[in-house]
């Protein structure tokens, strides 16, 4: 007898004889796998419809906004990790990053982010060369929503309220004083107001621990702070993981009004269809090089899926 449990709708529906749906912490129902559907699943976990196609409005790019240049990395004993990445973002476009995990992505996001020094290359983000930039001064042009929420991009044992504060300090007087050392706490509760009714953040109060909050809840709380940061840049490493279908949906609803804002936003993920559903552009990562280019329209799942594995295809092959 095996009990499987997971978020994911494909692997339950694969895997599954019986399901068995809960919403908080309650018996939603029982089905029969082969007598139900995705669609079906979905809304019994939310409590309403999931959208699962892509999101198709029209929107017209702007200028370019974000742009990586002959950006190369190298270890310490000489092996490398990028070679030559080009990447070009503009206003109104989401450019997703697609590939298979360890060929370049965390030294990727890292590397843009300041946390290693790249070998060689040019980071521009509004125009503003960033190459050699402190953090802080990164942070002034891109929002950053790491993979990692408990280790990177919350401090679990902190108070939601300081949470939100985070980064905020640092970029924004209104939040603090002496550059970060004197904090303003009543401003301070009036933003993690403004992300819970924003973002419909489910919490009791912002004075409650970060811990307390569900994933979801957690990366509500996250992705509020970062986007509410107002960066015209938004650099996004595998926003959705380990999130329910409900959630997964709010946050790419949230990307792509980030979007038609005028943000440019390059996101990575694992997850090929959350690639094909809201973004525009897919580049294929393999080795440490990008070695495609697509238009999402112009794709197809099977073909990304072979340039991931394989690298660089002639056009016989691809066709």
């Amino acid at each position: 007898t095996i009990l499987f449990i997971s978020h994911h709708l494909d692997e339950v529906m694969e895997l599954s004889d019986r399901i068995t749906v809960l919403r908080r912490g309650k018996k939603i129902g029982t089905v029969n796998a082969d007598q139900t559907s995705k669609t079906e699943l979905a809304q019994m976990m939310v409590g309403r419809e999931i959208v699962f196609t892509s999101f198709e409005e029209k929107h017209q790019r702007g200028d370019k906004q974000f742009e990586l240049t002959d950006w190369c990395l190298t270890d310490s004993v000489g092996r490398k990790k990028l070679q030559n990445i080009n990447i070009a973002v503009h206003q109104r476009e989401i450019v997703g990053i697609a590939g298979v995990e360890g060929n370049g992505q965390h030294e990727l996001v890292n590397s843009i982010m300041g946390l290693i020094k790249p070998t060689n290359g040019t980071l521009r983000v509004d125009k503003i060369d960033l190459s050699k930039a402190e953090i802080i001064e990164r942070r002034k042009k891109i929002s950053f929503v790491s993979q990692d929420r408990k280790n990177m991009g919350a401090s679990i044992a902190s108070s939601i309220k300081e949470n939100v504060l985070m980064t905020h300090h640092r970029l924004n007087s209104r939040f603090s004083k002496m550059n970060g050392f004197v904090l303003n706490y009543k401003e301070a509760t009036k933003l993690a107001e403004e992300v819970r009714e924003n973002f419909a953040v489910q919490m009791d109060t912002s004075e409650a621990s970060f811990k307390s909050l569900s994933g979801g809840n957690q990366q509500k709380v996250i992705l509020g702070r970062e986007l509410m940061l107002d960066a015209p840049f938004i650099l996004l490493d595998q926003p959705t993981r380990g999130l329910d279908v409900g959630s997964i949906e709010y946050v790419h609803k949230q990307i792509l009004g980030m979007r038609d804002k005028g943000c440019a936003i390059l996101m990575f993920s694992a997850d090929l269809e959350e690639l094909f559903r809201i973004s525009d552009r897919i580049l294929v990562l393999n080795r440490g090089e990008i070695v495609a280019d697509l238009k999402t329209k112009q794709t197809s799942i099977s073909e990304v899926g072979l340039l991931m594995l394989e690298g660089k295809q002639d056009e016989k092959e691809l066709s």
